[in-house]
């Protein structure tokens, strides 16, 4: 069990063990969404064990938890709005239980203490889920890959970034070009077919190639669009 840990200080003590949030965790979610992450990692479980009820059962207790996912409320309190038997809401809570999710603690005639627990595996689970959904770049790292795209551009064209304060626009391409780093997955990914597409047909002896280059940058983002896409409709 990844979130808690046992302690001897209070051994007899009828609440919950001393909790305490791993490093891991903390490195990507805050300590007072825990009820949260809870809830939202019983969603992508798929074993055979989690069916609806034991994931309405865990969304009903996790609105009676305080901040650390522990909580004590009677039976009848989560059976009732659920529409459910206090039986049925019993063998969820048991079956969490058994698998790890949630730890609970009787008290002779009160109702048990209930604490949310995240296994490691589904921790795991979590964190994949943030990276694939939040690509996040440093403006220094975005604005580093627009420099080498233009730059190798520029030179196609005959021109230097000290030419550039006397090209109309010039804010607009590079704030297009930033869009689509972004687009092909942010400064770590292979820019080489962007450079190649921006510097297809370079000319030299205009006066400007802003106008030029802000098309073919709308090109290359519909053509890129397409591109990921084709796979797909086979």
């Amino acid at each position: 069990m990844l979130l808690m840990n046992q302690t001897p200080d209070n051994p007899d003590s009828s609440y919950p063990p001393n909790s305490y949030l791993s490093s891991e965790y903390l490195e990507w979610f805050s300590p007072e969404e825990l009820k949260f992450r809870w809830t939202e990692a019983l969603g992508l479980e798929t074993s055979k064990w989690r069916r609806s009820t034991e994931l309405y059962t865990a969304l009903m207790l996790a609105s009676f938890m305080d901040a650390e996912g522990s909580c004590f409320p009677a039976l009848e309190s989560l059976a009732q709005p659920m529409k459910k038997s206090q039986d049925t809401v019993r063998r969820s809570l048991k079956t969490m239980e058994e698998e790890g999710w949630l730890v609970v603690i009787p008290r002779p005639h009160r109702s048990n203490i209930y604490q949310a627990i995240l296994p490691h595996y589904a921790l795991h689970k979590l964190i994949e889920k943030r990276k694939q959904k939040r690509q996040v770049f440093s403006f220094y790292d975005l604005k580093s890959s627009m420099e080498g795209v233009l730059g190798l551009t520029l030179s196609a064209y005959g021109f230097n970034w000290l030419d550039t304060e006397f090209f109309p626009d010039w804010a607009r391409l590079e704030g297009r070009i930033i869009q689509l780093i972004n687009q092909m997955g942010g400064p770590s990914a292979n820019l080489a077919p962007l450079v190649r597409w921006m510097t297809e047909g370079a000319y030299s002896g205009v006066e400007t190639p802003v106008a030029f280059l802000l098309k073919r940058a709308g090109d290359f983002s519909k053509a890129y669009n397409h591109l990921r896409r084709k796979p797909k409709e086979r």
